[in-house]
């Protein structure tokens, strides 16, 4: 199955199944031939032209940006987990990396979490920005790095402006606190190691015997099988 037709099938499926009544429709309102909500509904819901989720629905639009996929996250009252999947689906429908990839600049901008996860949000997202900025002066012109910023530009308006500012830090070692839904906050040091060849290490740490090294701790156990 086409990329494109599995992020139909998705918002499709998600849509039968959610109940007029629980988005404030009235039980009665008209003759309902299927399940779930009509397309216009869940287009009013999220936010989007009839015409524009329809092509949706049926493959013909493949790139829709974080404010639309987040729109009918809210509307469909996805979950966490198939929020992430509306991501997925989306970027491979636009042959994009996954915002879930381990490079942090994606995930601090286009993945769902994040803003949970970052307690100062707005303080990541600026250091990510500088950071990468900074890393990118050994060579502006590379195509993975053109096509990072090309790619998340188009799916944060945050990201955009804060590359157009023109920053420039280069991340070595800092406090970098968290705040996860499994044990709640917590605070580790954050290291990085440059090699000559390019390759970076980055090592995060928390004191033994501390409550940081705890959560550490309760976040592998609720992790092992």
């Amino acid at each position: 199955m086409a990329a494109s037709t599995e992020l139909g099938e998705f918002l499709r499926a998600r849509r039968a199944r959610l109940r007029p009544s629980e988005v404030g429709f009235p039980p009665g309102a008209g003759l309902r031939r299927t399940p779930g909500l009509r397309r216009e509904e869940l287009a009013a819901l999220a936010g989007l032209s009839i015409d524009y989720y329809i092509r949706l629905e049926q493959g013909k639009e493949t790139n829709p940006g974080t404010a639309i996929l987040d729109g009918l996250a809210r509307a469909l009252h996805l979950t966490e987990e198939e929020h992430e999947h509306l991501y997925t689906l989306a970027n491979h429908a636009a042959r994009r990396t996954r915002p879930s990839s381990p490079h942090t600049v994606r995930y601090v901008f286009c993945h769902p979490a994040a803003r949970t996860l970052y307690p100062d949000w707005e303080a990541t997202a600026l250091a990510t920005v500088a950071n990468l900025r900074a890393r990118s002066i050994t060579a502006p012109d590379s195509p993975d790095l053109v096509a990072l910023v090309e790619e998340v530009s188009a799916n944060s308006a945050e990201f955009a402006r804060l590359w157009r500012r023109y920053d420039l830090r280069y991340r070595r070692g800092e406090a970098k606190s968290f705040h996860h839904p499994d044990v709640g906050d917590f605070t580790l040091s954050f290291e990085v190691l440059n090699f000559d060849d390019g390759l970076r290490l980055s090592i995060l740490q928390a004191e033994p015997g501390t409550a940081d090294h705890d959560a550490l701790r309760l976040l592998a156990l609720a992790r092992t099988p």
